[in-house]
């Protein structure tokens, strides 16, 4: 042993001594177990018996470019960047003093038998947090607005039966109500004109159930949700022309006409001229029905309600003739331009839904529903927000309706 490392010696027995008697000061037990003793001893005394000056220097070399490159080569999918990043990301850099400061630190911790406390040691959670999918918007704040959630939805949302169109009429199995409580919040509604009703269809198809009936289910939900809302899209469906008659219908619907129920307390309609910048804040429409009117233009001069074709308020993609692998591939992309778009003020609407032979909509949904949960899992620690994403049997992929209403309280 030389003098220099009989010299080192002498100080790690010091620093020992100043370790033991501030753990005495604090009130910190030293570790009774013969297991760690060994580290009281090791941690102190090791610079006495260290490698000869060149191979430390050759190894402390080794580590700092392992670390540098260790550092380098994490992976992440991108986007990978977002405009301000969550407190809960590190941006840290990795190097020689930060690692030996760790190891110091946790064998010392290790040696006078010191338990950690809170989180895990993990750097950041593995998976979100679950929230009760039946209230999940009450728990968010009032001014949250709609163009910062991410939305569960669903595609012909009413598109049960299938009528003898070998698979490419039925989109879903799950009526409204169950929809709703497993934290669908935008709903596809396709109206067509029947006398004076509206009868909901998927092209010529009926789907045994009216529109009256399907604002009694969205009211009933509302009523034991009441700080819930619900974003409908209402189309005109299988009725060429007639958009004077249509709105004329829907306004019967509104105002209790020809034995209807008064429903226009229940929707979110501002007055005309005020419809404000962008889009309203879940304060503004808690309790409420939103009306998005797509393929016909109503208005009795009172009220003004948000347009499938207002690219102001409105981000739409919505092509259904693709197969499952461009599907995916559409869809991937139009989460990127959301996550890009996170300021635009905007709600972007993703249908992950396509119909193009020989795939129908369950082979499309086969494969294109998991895919969205492949691309958000690797992006759980970005406070982005997505929009609605609307997709074809959600029934067989609650755990991507829970991760989708999960992503909008971070973790």
């Amino acid at each position: 042993m030389t003098g220099k490392a009989f010299a080192a010696g002498v100080k790690a027995v010091l620093r020992a001594a100043v370790v033991v008697l501030i753990a005495a000061l604090l009130g910190v037990a030293m570790t009774r177990n013969p297991l760690r003793l060994p580290g009281v001893v090791a941690v102190p005394l090791g610079p006495a018996f260290r490698a000869r000056p060149r191979e430390r220097s050759r190894t402390m070399n080794r580590a700092g470019v392992s670390a540098r490159w260790g550092g380098r080569g994490e992976t992440f999918t991108p986007p990978i960047t977002i405009r301000a990043p969550p407190p809960e990301v590190s941006c840290m850099t990795i190097n020689r003093r930060t690692l030996l400061r760790s190891a110091a630190l946790a064998a010392t911790t290790g040696a006078l038998g010191l338990a950690a406390s809170g989180a895990p040691a993990s750097a950041a959670p593995d998976r979100l947090v679950h929230r009760p999918t039946n209230k999940w918007m009450s728990l968010l704040g009032d001014n949250v607005k709609l163009s910062q959630l991410t939305i569960p939805g669903t595609h012909e949302t009413c598109a049960l039966y299938d009528g003898g169109a070998f698979g490419y009429a039925q989109c879903q199995e799950w009526r409204i109500p169950q929809q709703l409580q497993a934290g669908v919040r935008f709903l596809d509604i396709r109206c067509r004109v029947m006398g004076d009703v509206f009868t909901i269809h998927h092209d010529k198809i009926y789907q045994k159930i009216n529109f009256g009936d399907v604002l009694n289910q969205c009211i009933d939900f509302l009523k034991s949700n009441p700080r819930e809302t619900i974003i409908m899209r209402i189309r005109k469906e299988y009725t060429e022309g007639q958009d004077y008659r249509f709105s004329e219908i829907f306004n019967y619907y509104m105002d209790g006409m020809d034995g209807k129920g008064n429903y226009r307390p229940w929707f979110w309609l501002p007055r005309a001229g005020s419809l404000p910048e962008g889009l309203p804040t879940l304060g503004q429409v808690r309790g409420k029905i939103i009306p998005i009117m797509s393929d016909f233009t109503w208005g009795d001069g009172r009220y003004d309600p948000l347009r499938w074709g207002d690219g102001s308020r409105i981000w739409l993609q919505d092509y259904f003739g693709d197969g499952s692998s461009q599907k995916v591939q559409r869809v991937k992309w139009g989460l990127d331009q959301a996550f890009y778009g996170q300021d635009d003020g905007k709600l972007y609407i993703h249908f992950a839904s396509a119909s193009s032979f020989p795939e129908d909509p369950y082979k499309i949904a086969k494969v294109v529903n998991p895919s969205i949960q492949d691309y958000l899992t690797p992006r759980i620690s970005q406070r982005a927000h997505y929009g609605v994403i609307a997709m074809d049997f959600v029934d067989e992929r609650k755990d991507l309706l829970q991760m989708i209403v999960d992503w909008n309280f971070g973790l």
